[in-house]
């Protein structure tokens, strides 16, 4: 009698325990719901993996409806595939990545992240009327202004100054344009931009024959751009 007496007790505090859980899961799953409601936002990801420095086309897109509550930082989301196509990839995105701002280079960082290297030189003619014309992104065509002395028919020597615009460069993308102290012109506004001449161009240079033709006008004449029309 005493055993089922225990028994009897023990399927009482069992059905309590039971009672009192599902009273709390009941209370409890209007809150726990609530973060699941089914809204979705426009984001982009890729059809295929990718390694760093990886230009990206539309192509390459896929848009994707993604439930709002799995995204942490809504604001870091990229949602306007313009921002995306022909950006680089700054890292390797995998397929199921979401692709964010700090995943893609924007204009300013760009090329950093492109095909070939970057070189320097300094501009030194370079007027306000066509620095207001060249950006990053444009393509020139560069000359370089030497001295080279020659022999006269009566043995004096003269110093004749000579044109000279190399085949490798007749083709060169402008990555930055900066001053003289550095500071690049094209986080400058258009109001102030026509007062700021550049005295330093950064070039896109994609093989070694551009390199040595680039290093070799620099220190032998004074190099002038041409922009080149698209």
């Amino acid at each position: 009698m005493r055993s089922k007496g225990i028994k009897n007790k023990g399927i009482i505090i069992a059905l309590i325990v039971f009672f009192i859980i599902l009273i709390g899961g009941i209370i409890a799953f209007p809150h726990f719901k609530s973060g699941f409601t089914g809204a979705t936002s426009k984001v982009y990801q890729l059809k295929n993996d990718i390694p760093a420095k990886t230009q990206i086309t539309k192509e390459m897109l896929k848009e994707v409806a993604f439930p709002e509550e799995f995204i942490q930082d809504k604001n870091s989301i990229v949602t306007d595939e313009n921002d995306i196509i022909n950006s680089y990839s700054k890292i390797n995105i995998s397929k199921n990545d979401l692709i964010t701002k700090d995943k893609i280079t924007n204009k300013s960082d760009e090329a950093l992240y492109s095909k070939g290297n970057l070189l320097a030189v300094t501009v030194s003619t370079l007027s306000s009327s066509v620095a207001g014309k060249i950006y990053p992104g444009d393509f020139v065509k560069i000359y370089a202004y030497v001295k080279q002395e020659r022999q006269t028919p009566d043995g004096d020597t003269v110093n004749i100054q000579t044109t000279i615009s190399p085949k490798e460069l007749e083709k060169i993308e402008v990555a930055y344009i900066l001053t003289s102290q550095a500071q690049d012109t094209t986080a400058t506004d258009e109001k102030n931009k026509s007062n700021i001449i550049p005295n330093v161009v950064v070039l896109k240079i994609t093989d070694e024959n551009q390199a040595k033709s680039l290093v070799n006008l620099e220190y032998s004449g004074k190099i002038h751009l041409e922009k080149i029309n698209d």
